[in-house]
C-alpha cells in the first residue's frame, strides 16, 4: 500500500461504521457521536443505502432511550438482556474499564459493539431490544453503579442483578422454573 492511500483509511472506517449502524437502525445522534460525521452526511448515507437495499431501513426518531431493558416487566425482554450481557462479556466489551469514560470517540469500540449486536440478532432472531437499548444496558453494566454481573448458583448462567438492595438469589429463568405452579380450581 502506498503512503498517500493511508490517509483515507480513517475516513473509510468512519463510513463503514456509519453504514453498519444504519443497518442496525441506530439514531442519527448516536451515529454522529461515534463517527463524527455530520447530520447531513448521515442522512445522505441513509438515503443512498435505503434506496440500494430491498427494504428501506427503519429510522427511529426523537431522543435516544434512557430506560434499561432490565426495567421491563416482560420476561422475554429481561432474558434477552441477560443474553446480550453474556455476548458483551464474551466479545470482550466489558474487559476495559476505561471504555465507559468515552466510548463514543473510539471507532474500534463501535465496530466491536456493532459486531456483538449482530451476534445478538443472529442468536435471537427478532429481538425486542433495540440498538440504543443495548447501549443503555452496556453503559449500566460498564459503569457498575446499579447492576452487577454474577453467575446463577443453580444453573451457572451469567445474569444481571442489582448491586444494592434486594437481589434475587437465582436468574429469571431458574426463578420461573422454581415458582410454585398455581392450579385453577
Amino acid at each position: 500500500m502506498r503512503t498517500h492511500e493511508d490517509r483515507y483509511q480513517k475516513d473509510q472506517e468512519k463510513l463503514d461504521l456509519a453504514i453498519n449502524m444504519i443497518q442496525l437502525n441506530a439514531r442519527t445522534c448516536v451515529i454522529r457521536q461515534w463517527t463524527g460525521l455530520s447530520d447531513d452526511r448521515i442522512r445522505k448515507l441513509v438515503k443512498f443505502y435505503g434506496a440500494a437495499g430491498k427494504a428501506k431501513p427503519l429510522r427511529h426518531r426523537g431522543r435516544s432511550p434512557t430506560l434499561s431493558p432490565l426495567k421491563s416487566s416482560n420476561l422475554d425482554t429481561r432474558q434477552q438482556a441477560h443474553l446480550l450481557s453474556g455476548i458483551f462479556v464474551a466479545s470482550g466489551l466489558m474487559n476495559d474499564p476505561h471504555r465507559s469514560a468515552s466510548p463514543y470517540r473510539r471507532l474500534h469500540f463501535g465496530k466491536e459493539f456493532c459486531q456483538a449486536y449482530w451476534w445478538f440478532i443472529k442468536i435471537e432472531g427478532a429481538p425486542s431490544i433495540s440498538f440504543e437499548h443495548a447501549l443503555v444496558l452496556w453503559q449500566q453494566i460498564a459503569q457498575r453503579t446499579d447492576v452487577a454481573l454474577k453467575r446463577c448458583p443453580r444453573c451457572q448462567a451469567l445474569s444481571i442483578t442489582r448491586r444494592y438492595g434486594y437481589a434475587k438469589a437465582y436468574c429469571d429463568h431458574c426463578s420461573a422454573l422454581l415458582a410454585p405452579i398455581k392450579l385453577d380450581g
